[in-house]
């Protein structure tokens, strides 16, 4: 749990560097994580402006256990993504929104390991299908996409109960 903490006193006004390694054992402290097989690189500048500090987050790796929608075969997903944080002081008790983290004045350590998590969940795309080549030809396990295409149901049942509706006026 400490290796996600920042020292905010250590933080100069011209900023401070920092690196992670994120792989499968930090997403098995989160239960409800999907996500059980992954490795990140991240790479954070802290920059200190008065009673504000300004995280830049730069993320990029794999995910490794992530099913397609279509075929239900195992894929791997890149994510890569680049975000920046507010850490505001502040006396009052407010709720952080998605741009801004509120913090407690003299607040010495934040611990960062909640907003990687939530960075790269909300990262996953809603859409998880294999690849596409310039050919059109997918990925995706044919055995399978033949198997649900001979059991999706094609014939639209008619029922002739709605015929007598038509005649109203």
């Amino acid at each position: 749990m400490q290796h996600y903490n920042i020292n905010l006193n250590n933080i100069k006004n011209g900023g401070e560097i920092y690196s992670f390694q994120i792989n499968d054992s930090f997403f098995k402290e989160f239960l409800s994580s999907e996500i059980t097989k992954a490795d990140f690189n991240i790479h954070l500048d802290i920059k200190k402006e008065n009673d504000k500090y300004l995280l830049c987050l730069q993320i990029k790796g794999v995910i490794k256990n992530l099913v397609c929608d279509l075929c239900a075969e195992e894929l791997n997903i890149p994510i890569q993504n680049t975000t920046t944080i507010i850490l505001q002081e502040s006396k009052e008790i407010l709720e952080s929104t998605d741009e801004i983290i509120y913090i407690k004045p003299h607040q010495n350590i934040i611990n960062l390991k909640s907003l990687f998590f939530e960075i790269i969940s909300l990262s996953v795309p809603s859409k998880r299908i294999h690849k596409t080549d310039t050919k059109g030809d997918s990925e995706c396990n044919n055995d399978m996409l033949k198997l649900i295409e001979k059991y999706m149901r094609k014939e639209v049942a008619y029922d002739d109960r709605w015929e007598t509706l038509k005649n109203l006026k």
